[in-house]
């Protein structure tokens, strides 16, 4: 449709190949054709799903060890490093 509106006007060598190359390029024609991604995602663990108490299960990420440089002293040295993220929760009453 693009080149038969530009046809009624000009004759461009090659137009149809260029009007491709055009739309390809074009930011706002690919947000408007794309079609939207989903992340593919498992079934959750039951124990997830599941009402428990609070604590009951408790989930620790960690990682480690990481090499970290301590530049502001004289000497360059390395260091281990570990990292660790706990998640709490608690049961609170509903008036």
């Amino acid at each position: 449709m693009t080149l038969s509106l530009i046809r009624q006007h000009y004759w461009i060598p090659d137009g149809r190949s260029t009007v491709r190359r055009e739309i390809k390029r074009c930011i706002e024609c690919c947000r408007f054709n794309s079609n939207p991604s989903y992340p593919k995602m498992g079934d959750l663990p039951k124990q997830r799903i599941t009402q428990t108490c609070p604590f009951e299960i408790v989930g620790i990420d960690f990682a480690g060890p990481i090499l970290t440089k301590c530049q502001h002293l004289r000497k360059t040295s390395q260091f281990k490093s570990y990292m660790s993220f706990y998640m709490s929760s608690y049961k609170s009453r509903s008036s």
